[in-house]
C-alpha cells in the first residue's frame, strides 16, 4: 500500500492512526474471505426466496465500504496537491490530462486491481513454496544451507541478496511451474465466427 498510497497499513511501524489501519485490513480480510466463499443461493436458488441468501448483501455491503474507502484515499490524495510518487498521485495527475479515461471509478478499480493482484498471489506463491519444501525435505535443507553460506542465521533476505541464492531462485521458479497462482490459459472464445469450407473430392 506503500507504492499505491504512499502508507502502511501493516506491521509494528504504521504510519495512519490505528482504525484506519484497522479499517483497510477488515476490508482486505473480507474481500479475500469473501472471495474464496461459496454462495449456497447459487446451487440452492430457492434459499434467494425464503431470505436464507444473505451472502450478496454482505458481498454489497462489503463493496459499498470499499468503495467509500478508496473514495477517502483519492480524495485525500486529491486535496494535498499534485507533488506526490504515489500511484494515486500519477493517476491523479493523468486524470487531469484524460478526465474521460481517468474517473475516479477506474482509478478505485486499479488500485483495487493492485491490491488483490499483488496481495493474493504474492501469499498463495509463498504457501505453495513452504508446502514444497515440507514435502521435499531434502530441498529444504539445501536451500537453508545456501541461505546459511550467504547470509548467515541472524539476517534477513533483502532484495539485493537474490543475486546470490541461485537455489532458491530455483525453488521459487519450479513453485511457479508446479504450483501457478493464476490460470496460465485463461479459458476464451473467438469473437468472430469464422467457417472454413472444405471440398472434398469424390
Amino acid at each position: 500500500m506503500t507504492i499505491v498510497a504512499g502508507k502502511r497499513y501493516y506491521g509494528d511501524d504504521v504510519s495512519v492512526d490505528k482504525e484506519e489501519a484497522k479499517q483497510f485490513r477488515q476490508i482486505m480480510s473480507d474481500v479475500v474471505f469473501y472471495g474464496g466463499a461459496a454462495n449456497p443461493a447459487d446451487f440452492l436458488p430457492i434459499l434467494n426466496w425464503v431470505g436464507r441468501g444473505g451472502y450478496e448483501k454482505k458481498v454489497k455491503t462489503l463493496a459499498k465500504r470499499t468503495d467509500e474507502f478508496l473514495q477517502a484515499l483519492i480524495d485525500e490524495h486529491k486535496s494535498k496537491g499534485k507533488n506526490g510518487t504515489t500511484m494515486i498521485d500519477h493517476l491523479l495527475s493523468l486524470q487531469e490530462s484524460q478526465p474521460e479515461y481517468y474517473t475516479n471509478q477506474i482509478i478505485k478499480g486499479l488500485i483495487l486491481v493492485m491490491l488483490l493482484a499483488g496481495t493474493d498471489t504474492s501469499a498463495v506463491t509463498l504457501e505453495w513454496a513452504m508446502s514444497n519444501l515440507l514435502n521435499h525435505p531434502h530441498a529444504l535443507k539445501k536451500a537453508r544451507a545456501e541461505l546459511d553460506d550467504q547470509l548467515g542465521q541472524e539476517n534477513l533476505v533483502d532484495e539485493p541478496d537474490i543475486s546470490k541464492l541461485p537455489y532458491l531462485q530455483n525453488v521459487i521458479s519450479e513453485t511457479f511451474r508446479l504450483c501457478p497462482t493464476a490460470p496460465l490459459l485463461i479459458p476464451h472464445f473467438s469473437s468472430d465466427d469464422y467457417y472454413c469450407r472444405v471440398q472434398c473430392a469424390t
